[in-house]
C-alpha cells in the first residue's frame, strides 16, 4: 500500500504540474487538455516505466514523487520567490534522494537552468543546501550506511547477457512512448489536436 499510495499521489501531482504546462492558448480544463495530462500522469505511474512497482514493497516510487514536489514548488513559486522555491524544492530533492539515492535529477536539471537564467544567488543556495545535507548525512552515517551507498564491498562485472536483458526492458518500455510520439506526429500536421474530436461516453 505504500508504494501504491505513493504511485496515486504521485499521478494527481504530475497532473497538476502538467497544467503548468500547458498552452497558455488553450482553456485549462478543455478536453484536449485535460485528457492529455491524466494519460500522461496514468502512463508515468502505472504504466510499463513504473511496472510492478507501483505495487511492490519496495518505497523508490516516493523519489519520483518528491522529485515531482520538486519541480511543483519551482513552478509555482519561482516567479515571485525565487530563493524560496529553490529552498523548498531542495528540501523536496533531498527527500527523494533519500528514498533513492541515484535521484539527483532535481539539482542538475536546476543548476542548469539557474545558470542559463545567470541566477548566481539562487545557484549557490542550491549547492549549498544540498551539499550541506549531504555532507550532514554522510559524516553521521554509519560505516555500512557508507558501504552500501558507495557500494565499497560489491563487485560489478560486466555481463554481455545483463546488457541484452536491460536493452530488451528499455525497448519494451518506452515503445508506447514512441507510438504515442509518432501518433502525434502523424495527427498535428493534419490540424487535428489529439483527443479534440474524441466523443466521450
Amino acid at each position: 500500500l505504500f508504494a501504491l499510495g505513493g504511485a496515486t499521489v504521485g499521478a494527481i501531482l504530475c497532473f497538476n504540474v502538467l497544467g503548468y504546462l500547458a498552452d497558455p492558448r488553450e482553456t485549462p480544463h478543455s478536453r484536449s487538455s485535460w485528457v492529455l495530462r491524466l494519460a500522461i500522469s496514468i502512463f508515468i505511474f502505472y504504466g510499463p516505466l513504473v511496472g510492478f512497482w507501483a505495487i511492490s514493497i519496495n518505497p523508490e516510487i516516493w523519489a519520483t514523487v518528491f522529485t515531482i514536489f520538486a519541480f511543483w514548488a519551482m513552478l509555482k513559486w519561482y516567479d515571485a520567490f525565487p530563493l524560496r522555491a529553490i529552498a523548498v524544492a531542495s528540501a523536496f530533492s533531498l527527500l527523494a534522494w533519500g528514498f533513492k539515492q541515484s535521484y539527483i535529477f532535481f539539482p542538475l536539471a536546476a543548476g542548469l537552468f539557474l545558470l542559463y537564467r545567470r541566477n548566481w544567488h539562487g545557484l549557490i543556495l542550491l549547492c549549498i543546501i544540498h551539499w550541506a545535507a549531504w555532507a550532514c548525512i554522510l559524516y553521521f552515517s554509519s560505516d555500512a550506511y557508507r558501504s552500501m551507498l558507495f557500494q565499497l564491498d560489491t563487485e560489478n562485472t560486466f555481463a554481455w547477457q545483463q546488457l541484452i536483458r536491460n536493452t530488451s526492458n528499455l525497448a519494451l518500455k518506452i515503445t508506447p512512448i514512441v507510438a504515442a510520439l509518432l501518433i502525434w506526429t502523424v495527427r498535428a500536421p493534419m490540424g487535428r489536436p489529439p483527443f479534440d474530436d474524441w466523443k466521450g461516453h
